[in-house]
């Protein structure tokens, strides 16, 4: 009996210590990832009722933040600037959940990020707000700019600075208004989420960091920067033939130039026209191996760190996939074919 008594108890006992863990592993491990589960309403509604931070720009420009209204919600969320930011801040809402910054940074806009919860032995008795703004890269006068030069058109605008590789701007069209999903009409939201989500041209979609496009002249830098880094070309030697068409190597199909114009000399001369054929020759003559390797220096194949959903990696085919398609080669030496990459 006594036996069966132990035997029993060390299986309770065993029970519990697997509750125990479990418990643990929800709460410290998985909280982030319940809490930001759009989901989660009952978290969310309560959040909605609660302080939470800002997300201002590099120059002290808030493009959003959380006012307190006269309703059983107490407070909402804004968005100064609307279609500007949206695809940076996302959005914070009721029946959705967040996206974006809001999604990203959600504990530390909210105050329950462990680090900013209790910074000294008074906080454990005394209230205070805990939360935290998020302060961006992106300057709010640079931004403009961006929305400016784009002028309505479809496509997307990134400035970076080349020294500490900070973004400056992030601009994508077409745009929406976080706005309309963050409001307490749930009904209205659901009916512009709806529209949002049904529209052709997918304006929820950044197309700064998740969509590719052909990086087309813009990767004869990376071209021009593998060549030099080994050897194969100084900015002033060799010449390349000054030409109209360039025939690689598995093909009689010309590569030509843009209008049809001539073009050629040192590495200095033919970028600064965007030679296509000198390039071209240049790629073949470099090889596959060193054109790969200096694309992915630059961040091909890999996700950019944005620290936001969907963020998609720029692509460039591994070095063995050319050896039997020098003509692909030559290509993707002016940022053709499978090169594609992220504004």
């Amino acid at each position: 009996m006594n036996l069966r008594i132990r035997r029993i108890t060390g299986v309770l006992l065993g029970l519990y210590a697997l509750l125990l863990i479990q418990l643990n592993f929800v709460q410290l491990v998985k909280d982030d990832e319940y809490r930001s589960n759009p989901a989660n309403t009952r978290d969310v509604v309560r959040q909605f009722s609660e302080p939470r931070g800002s997300i201002v720009t590099a120059d002290g420009v808030v493009v959003a933040q959380t006012v307190d209204v006269d309703t059983q919600l107490e407070r909402l969320r804004q968005y100064p600037y609307a279609e500007l930011y949206s695809h940076i801040t996302g959005y914070f809402s009721l029946n959705y959940g967040a996206t974006g910054i809001e999604s990203a940074f959600n504990s530390q806009l909210a105050g329950t990020d462990r680090q900013i919860d209790i910074k000294s032995l008074s906080d454990l008795f005394v209230e205070r707000t805990r939360t935290a703004d998020v302060h961006l890269t992106i300057e709010h006068s640079v931004q403009r700019i961006a929305e400016a030069a784009m002028a309505e058109r479809n496509g997307a605008a990134v400035a970076i600075d080349t020294q500490t590789g900070a973004i400056l701007a992030m601009y994508s069209w077409p745009t929406y208004d976080p706005g309309l999903l963050s409001t307490h009409d749930l009904s209205q939201a659901a009916d512009d989420r709806f529209a949002l989500v049904t529209d052709p041209q997918n304006p929820m979609r950044s197309r700064a960091f998740q969509e590719r496009y052909p990086p087309g002249s813009t990767f004869k830098v990376v071209t021009s920067a593998a060549a030099l880094e080994t050897g194969l070309v100084t900015p002033t030697e060799p010449e390349f033939a000054v030409t109209d068409q360039y025939v690689a190597p598995q093909t009689d199909r010309p590569i030509t130039n843009f209008g049809q114009s001539t073009c050629g000399g040192n590495l200095t001369e033919m970028l600064r026209v965007s030679c296509n054929t000198g390039f071209a020759e240049l790629g073949i003559q470099l090889g596959a191996d060193a054109l790969v390797a200096m694309a992915e220096a630059f961040g091909f194949n890999s996700t950019p760190h944005l620290e936001i959903d969907g963020v998609v990696e720029s692509v460039i085919p591994d070095a063995g996939f050319y050896d039997d398609n020098l003509p692909l080669l030559a290509q993707s030496a002016i940022g053709q074919f499978e090169v594609a990459s992220t504004p």
